[in-house]
């Protein structure tokens, strides 16, 4: 007698090592098994390790590898050095590190005061010497000046009071410095004679003009006269 054989379903009484529960993080899960690659970014707002969006990835199996740790590791170092220079103005301001901030806009502001105050001083010493070179009734006047710009603002007030052409001279950084002042409006023709003399830099107005040169002052001077 034949015995019919029951085949079973497929897949059915066919025996199954046990499922290993999966231990890995949500984290791991994510990735493709055979291809290691980076986990998708944390969302925006939601920093990692070190300030890292992720600073590692998951090799097959779970075995974590850091990745762009140095750049953690730089920014770090970069607030270490923040913090070292804030230390440092600190100090520098005899003022307690939270207080930097108002101590330093504090000098602004008096840094900005006397900035106006030496202004206005200059332009009176500027005045002062305008009148001693008007008083002295010469055409060539040695003046003192701190800056190049100082002569620009003395020659302006001694061409109020003058009554002929008059050079204005200094010497500073090795440089002679000078303004040709000329009531009759000739002080750009003087620059060009200048200029063809040797090398000089200057400009102005038809009354005024300011420059400096390497020529000698005699060769300046024989221009006004």
């Amino acid at each position: 007698m034949a015995f019919l054989r029951h085949r079973p379903h497929h897949g059915a009484g066919l025996r199954t090592a046990p499922r290993r529960p999966d231990l890995r993080l949500p984290d791991q899960r994510c990735l493709v098994p055979a291809v290691p690659r980076l986990c998708s970014p944390v969302p925006a707002g939601k920093p990692g390790v070190l300030g890292q969006k992720r600073p590692l990835f998951y090799l097959p199996g779970g075995t974590k590898v850091l990745i762009a740790i140095a750049t953690g590791l730089a920014a770090m170092a970069r607030l270490k050095a923040a913090h070292q220079q804030l230390k440092e103005v600190a100090t520098a301001l005899s003022t307690p590190p939270e207080e930097v901030v108002a101590a330093a806009s504090d000098l602004l502001a008096k840094n900005k005061a006397l900035k106006k105050q030496l202004k206005a001083a200059t332009k009176a010493l500027m005045a002062q010497q305008a009148a001693q070179v008007l008083a002295s009734g010469q055409q060539v006047n040695e003046v003192h000046i701190e800056s190049a710009g100082d002569i620009s603002v003395l020659a302006p007030l001694v061409l109020k009071g003058a009554g002929e052409e008059t050079l204005l001279w200094a010497k500073l950084n090795g440089r002679l410095y000078f303004a040709l002042i000329s009531p009759a409006g000739q002080a750009r023709t003087y620059l060009t004679k200048l200029q063809a003399l040797g090398e000089v830099q200057g400009g102005g107005s038809p009354k005024v003009v300011t420059g400096n040169t390497t020529l000698p002052l005699e060769r300046v001077a024989e221009t006004i006269n």
